[in-house]
């Protein structure tokens, strides 16, 4: 699908929050976690782009990379991992650097879930249950969660 600004491309679509039509935008991003990473830079203009307000209003977004389409929820970053991912950002495409410095607002970074992939927070969730497992009922209940 190509490049952007040093970053992968995908295609993102949207429900317009006011017109309720499917709106679709090119944006660059990165995987982490079993998921993409886009950035809603607004080329460091103060006010937010138009799909991120539509997704913040409905997480529930298609996404296409390369020749696979996919159904995705959307998760808004919160402070402490975007941190860590913005500086990934930054190494991989400087002028997001730059961005964050002509613009007032926090830029936001979105995660991008398929939908039906394992998140992180299932998998602590079957790893609490594992280890539950292997403290009240012994091996046998643990191996059988484990498949």
């Amino acid at each position: 699908m190509g490049r952007m600004a040093g970053l992968n491309l995908l295609l993102l679509s949207t429900i317009g929050r006011k017109s309720g039509k499917q709106r679709t935008t090119p944006l660059g991003y990165f995987e982490h976690d079993g998921g993409y990473v886009i950035t809603a830079s607004n080329a460091g203009a103060d006010s937010h782009p138009g799909w991120f307000l539509n997704l913040r209003d409905n997480p529930h977004v298609q996404i296409r990379i390369k020749d696979k389409e996919m159904p995705a929820i959307a998760q808004v970053i919160g402070p402490e991992l975007r941190k860590e991912l913005w500086e990934k950002l930054v190494s991989l495409s400087p002028q997001y650097g730059q961005y964050a410095t002509s613009t007032k607002r926090v830029i936001p970074m979105v995660l991008l879930i398929p939908s039906g992939s394992v998140t992180f927070v299932q998998q602590l969730d079957k790893l609490w249950k594992i280890a539950s497992a292997l403290h009240l009922s012994g091996i046998n209940q643990a191996c059988d969660l484990m498949t």
